[in-house]
């Protein structure tokens, strides 16, 4: 079994950061800065450079899911 792509971890643990702290679960961030350093060698700095490489992917992975979100809605909104 291969290795899995580090960047495609990197913006998926972001985003999972991301969503826990807009939702109010706090705490995860550390276990996923953790995670995210893993991919970096366990460079601190590195696995920053990594993140901010990788944020125009996770703005986009964002979007998508507040635009799921936002059709989910609108079509409860209408079956009302």
């Amino acid at each position: 079994m291969g290795r899995q792509d580090p960047a495609r971890e990197v913006v998926a643990e972001t985003v999972a950061c991301t969503l826990c702290e807009i939702y109010g679960y706090t705490g995860y961030a550390w276990h996923g800065w953790q995670y995210i350093q893993s991919y970096a060698g366990g460079e601190p700095r590195q696995a920053l450079r990594f993140v901010m490489k990788v944020l125009a992917d996770v703005e986009e992975v964002l979007d998508r899911i507040w635009a799921t979100a936002g059709n989910q809605n609108q079509e409860r909104g209408n079956a009302a």
